[in-house]
């Protein structure tokens, strides 16, 4: 009997989100591999919620953390389009009063060559029942951190001060703020999906997977030294320790919140911005660029799977942790969303994704 290559794919796919769960590695798990329009694989199983038992759905929502920094980009990218910005210019050009940047440069500080520091950025959250000022926040925390700790134009070094000075520099050319003009250019799109969710608005409970840490791992006794536990922390369920509903502090570095249906068909929407995203396209997100360091384009990391380029980014925090891809030249997106803390990128979608970009890839070269 044949076997369908792509059902094949499908299920070797599945049992490695299934391991995700047996193996301890998160209470949830929510997935999404999508081909244009089609959904290959929808995947979401176990606890939006260890200590209630709440199941996990596909409308629930994460906090997507360091993954927001591709919307900054594309945000960054749209003003380029349009001549409000150039990425060869210093960011104090934009910025005037804030010498203190130097000759860093747009460019630069997309692809983290700006030489910023990179300070720990998981205290850097709020409750979601506690109101905040985006910007006051983040001139604070560039007031602390922002000036250059190296010089502009050098080796890569990974910091989220580089895209939270991007995020002032939005709203010093376009006069809003960053979920305003995303909103405005039509660059989330997370509703295009039945069911997603894309923005910068505060948890929703009902609606919000339940951030968690493991409750014998190393993060746990040092979460004292970063948070007031008595606020952050709500309980603990068996192997996890439950955290209260909180939201990022710095919008533009990590501020997205959403679940895999909004951010696999914004994506998608990135995808088709003809000059913006496309492959190609020199000042593409999804390109590689040529430079010493890790491979990686404007709008994130990029590598090769299955003979098929792609770029993504992970992001994490004390409760949440996620990755996207995008595989251009398939037109294929994916997303992968866990109620648990991560503080590291850790190529989990090339285990699960390389089944499906391998059937897809041989299925689109048969025509």
């Amino acid at each position: 009997m044949d076997v369908d290559p792509q059902a094949a794919a499908v299920q070797a796919a599945r049992q490695s989100l299934q391991t995700l769960l047996t193996a301890g590695q998160s209470p949830g798990v929510q997935y999404l591999f999508m081909h244009g329009q089609q959904a290959w694989l929808s995947f979401q199983a176990g606890l939006a919620d260890p200590g209630t038992g709440q199941v996990l759905q596909a409308s629930h929502r994460f906090n997507l953390h360091s993954a927001t920094q591709l919307w900054t980009a594309a945000a960054v990218l749209r003003c380029v389009q349009t001549g409000l910005l150039a990425l060869d210019e210093p960011l104090q050009a934009y910025l005037p009063g804030h010498a203190e940047l130097g000759t860093a440069t747009v460019r630069q500080a997309l692809l983290h060559t700006a030489g910023f520091a990179n300070p720990n950025p998981l205290a850097w959250i709020h409750l979601g029942r506690d109101s905040f000022d985006p910007y006051k926040v983040a001139q604070a925390l560039l007031d602390e951190h922002g000036r250059p700790v190296r010089s502009p134009g050098g080796a890569y070094r990974y910091s989220n001060i580089g895209p939270l000075w991007l995020g002032q520099v939005l709203r010093a050319v376009t006069r809003q703020s960053l979920p305003d003009y995303l909103q405005a250019q039509g660059l989330l799109g997370g509703e295009a999906h039945a069911g997603g969710h894309l923005s910068f608005e505060r948890p929703d409970p009902p609606q919000h997977a339940r951030g968690t840490l493991p409750r014998w791992g190393w993060l746990n006794p040092v979460l004292a030294w970063m948070l007031d536990r008595d606020r952050f922390v709500a309980g603990v369920s068996g192997a996890w320790v439950r955290l209260e509903h909180h939201q990022a502090d710095a919008q533009a570095c990590n501020g997205l919140i959403g679940n895999a249906a909004g951010v696999a068909a914004s994506l998608q929407g990135l995808l088709g911005r003809h000059g913006l995203a496309s492959s190609g396209c020199l000042s593409g997100l999804f390109d590689s660029v040529p430079m010493v360091g890790p491979a990686r384009g404007l709008g994130g990391f990029t590598g090769w799977l299955e003979g098929q380029h792609w770029c993504g980014h992970a992001g994490g925090g004390v409760g949440h942790y996620g990755e996207w891809r995008v595989y251009p030249r398939l037109q294929a997106v994916s997303v992968l969303l866990l109620n648990r803390a991560g503080l590291r990128d850790e190529g989990l979608l090339t285990r699960i994704d390389k089944p499906l970009v391998a059937a897809l890839g041989r299925q689109l070269a048969q025509g």
